[in-house]
């Protein structure tokens, strides 16, 4: 094979992988990232933004009026500590910042069918009149089924990460506006006894990226390389 023809092939195998890796990196949202035991025990403080209960179904969210936390529907369990925004200025003061903020959602379930649908989990920043100035786009992981594991509310959870374009949004609040406020909205469905909580934790490790691509794109590199060996001994 000629040696232009090579490079050709090695080339279009490297693009595949980098323009898989950027699609991911613009996603701009959460990520769900696997089961987190213990309420996220390890990962840093663990502070409650939302809790959803009701039957059947369950969705809404707090958010920032202006002068108060207010619920967006009566699924919400009001007051801290079950709901309530917090401003990026707390967030900085508990050792947080955009790239080490991530979400635990702690499903808390007894009854028959015990597994849940997430159908949508959105972060909402409000600036300190109560506008929404940033919401995100994409959940990856929604819709999906989460079963109960190491059943009981505020215990063990699914961690949901940020990715690159959520990241640097959050960014610009905590540099810019102390005085933003983050919120959370989310859909279930399949409840039926138990309330849902989300609980921001911190992690000083790297946000892992989605299982599924890396495996993807740790195959094509594979690949790549298996091909440039085989050209090079011809």
């Amino acid at each position: 094979m000629p040696q232009m023809m090579k490079h050709l092939v090695f080339g279009v195998l490297i693009a595949i992988t980098l323009s898989l890796a950027s699609t991911t990196a613009r996603a701009d949202g959460v990520v769900a990232s696997g089961q987190v035991p213990d309420g996220g025990t390890g990962f840093g403080t663990i502070l409650t933004i939302l809790t959803l209960h009701n039957d059947g179904a369950e969705a809404g969210g707090i958010a920032w009026n202006g002068s108060a936390d207010v619920a967006t529907s009566a699924d919400v369990v009001p007051n801290p500590p079950h709901s309530q925004t917090v401003t990026f200025a707390t967030l900085s003061s508990l050792g947080f910042n955009s790239g080490n903020l991530n979400i635990v959602f702690n499903v808390n379930e007894t009854g028959a069918n015990p597994d849940l649908t997430l159908n949508s989990l959105t972060i909402k920043v409000y600036d300190a009149a109560g506008t929404v100035v940033y919401s995100s786009t994409t959940c990856v992981g929604c819709p999906g089924s989460y079963p109960v594991f190491e059943q009981g509310q505020g215990s063990s959870g699914y961690l949901f990460t940020l990715d690159a374009a959520a990241q640097a949004a959050l960014n610009n609040f905590f540099l810019t506006c102390p005085t933003c406020h983050l919120g959370l909205t989310a859909s279930i469905t399949g409840s039926d006894d138990g309330a849902e909580d989300f609980n921001i934790v911190r992690s000083d490790t790297a946000v892992p990226e989605p299982a599924s691509m890396l495996l993807l794109g740790t195959g094509l590199l594979g690949v790549a390389g298996a091909a440039r060996r085989r050209f090079s001994r011809k």
